[in-house]
C-alpha cells in the first residue's frame, strides 16, 4: 500500500512539473488535446497505459 501511495505522489509531482515551468505551453498542449477527436485520445491513452504496464512488468521481472 505504501508503494502505491508513493507512486501516486510521484505522479502528482511529475504532472505538476510542466505547468510549473512552462504554463503557457502547458495550456496550449491542453487546448490542442481538447481539440483532438475522442478516438485519437482513446488510442493515445491506450498506448500510454499499455506502455506503462509493460514498463512496470519489465521492471518487476528484471530489476533485482
Amino acid at each position: 500500500m505504501k508503494t502505491l501511495v508513493l507512486a501516486l505522489c510521484f505522479m502528482a509531482v511529475f504532472e505538476g512539473i510542466l505547468p510549473l515551468v512552462a504554463p503557457a505551453k502547458w495550456k496550449q498542449a491542453v487546448k490542442t488535446a481538447a481539440d483532438l477527436p475522442d478516438a485519437v485520445l482513446v488510442r493515445i491513452a491506450a498506448v500510454l497505459v499499455a506502455g506503462g504496464l509493460a514498463a512496470v512488468w519489465l521492471i518487476m521481472l528484471y530489476w533485482k
